[in-house]
């Protein structure tokens, strides 16, 4: 392969997998925030996610919607959706959990205080994908 033609490929890929990355649901959706608050990063690796995921209290809320309609790296918003906290917030009142508050989103998983059906103040860390609890700590 000649420089010249890998130079080719090299761009034509380049273009691709960046035009590929930005046309998702959170890049069509957040456009107008990553420009506010994230126009340094490059996309890719999570880097714009996090920034908006860090602002997630000033971004718009079609971009908020998107962001907890989405998970990290699922594929441009296709499968493996993180629960949005009103289900998390849901499912856990089913489950016997009362004066939930203080929904956070980390890396894959909730982390939810609460009450428990016992009047105990809780920890609970929720997977995002499926509600599961995955741990819980008393929080007294």
């Amino acid at each position: 392969m000649t420089l010249r033609t890998a130079a080719t490929v090299f761009a034509a890929l380049a273009f691709i997998g960046g035009a590929h990355a930005q046309t998702g649901p959170v890049a069509t959706q957040c456009a107008a925030d990553i420009a506010k608050y994230c126009a340094n990063l490059s996309h890719g690796g999570g880097a714009v996610r996090a920034c908006l995921e860090e602002h997630e209290h000033e971004v718009t809320q079609a971009c908020r919607t998107a962001l907890e309609t989405t998970g990290h790296g699922s594929g441009m918003g296709q499968g493996n959706a993180m629960m949005p906290p009103r289900d998390v917030t849901a499912k856990l009142e089913g489950m016997g959990y009362g004066g939930i508050r203080d929904i956070e989103r980390e890396d894959g998983h909730y982390e939810v205080k609460a009450t428990d059906k016992d009047g105990h103040r809780v920890e609970l860390y929720i997977d995002a994908m499926t509600g599961a609890i995955l741990r819980s700590e008393r929080d007294d």
